[in-house]
């Protein structure tokens, strides 16, 4: 299968790339014990005299965020001190705690999923974020926790390092950078230099 990165023979015009080539089937993120936890999060806040109106879990390919939401007048610092015991209770000393989430009246719990997955690269190319943004020279990298798409303008990051041990993503991130370039920006508007 050959990619027609050059003109379209009818018109002359340069054209980008089908999405048609890239996989965009969602992952299936397994709801891993979701209520269970919730219910040892309200558990633990409960023991501490602390209550919430209802806790609300976002699950992301990799890591899920539990949102809780405490009654008005909650005092946060008495939130803080269940966190050790929060991470006992969900048997997971890997938490990230968020007291409050920026921009919110809420308190987040960053929890990693026991199964992580891949996210094809044809999702996030295909979605609407991505499609509709206005950045120069858009570079879409991942998902975020919220499972929108995380991207930023390389016309705002003129120096870029990539680094870590081996095996752990630096050319699939790469790679990633320049087909979201390719997917975006015709031959026209694009060149690589060597």
């Amino acid at each position: 299968m050959s990619i027609n990165m050059g003109k379209d023979s009818i018109s002359g015009k340069s054209q980008l790339p089908s999405l048609d080539l890239l996989n965009r089937q969602e992952p299936s993120v397994a709801k891993e014990n979701v209520e269970v936890k919730k219910k040892r999060i309200a558990e633990v806040f409960h023991a501490y005299k602390i209550e919430v109106q209802e806790i609300d879990v976002t699950i992301g390919p990799s890591v899920s965020l539990y949102e809780i939401k405490p009654y008005l007048g909650t005092n946060y610092k008495k939130i803080r001190l269940c966190e050790d015991d929060i991470a006992i209770s969900l048997g997971n000393p890997n938490l990230r705690f968020m007291i409050p989430i920026p921009g919110k009246m809420t308190v987040g719990i960053e929890i990693p999923n026991e199964n992580a997955v891949n996210v094809p690269l044809g999702t996030v190319l295909s979605s609407k974020e991505f499609q509709e943004t206005q950045m120069q020279l858009p570079c879409a990298i991942g998902k975020t926790i919220q499972n929108g798409v995380f991207m930023f303008d390389l016309t705002k990051t003129p120096h870029l390092l990539l680094s870590g041990s081996s095996g752990q993503g630096k050319t699939a991130c790469l790679n990633t950078i320049i087909c979201s370039l390719l997917y975006k920006k015709k031959s026209s508007e694009l060149q690589f230099v060597p």
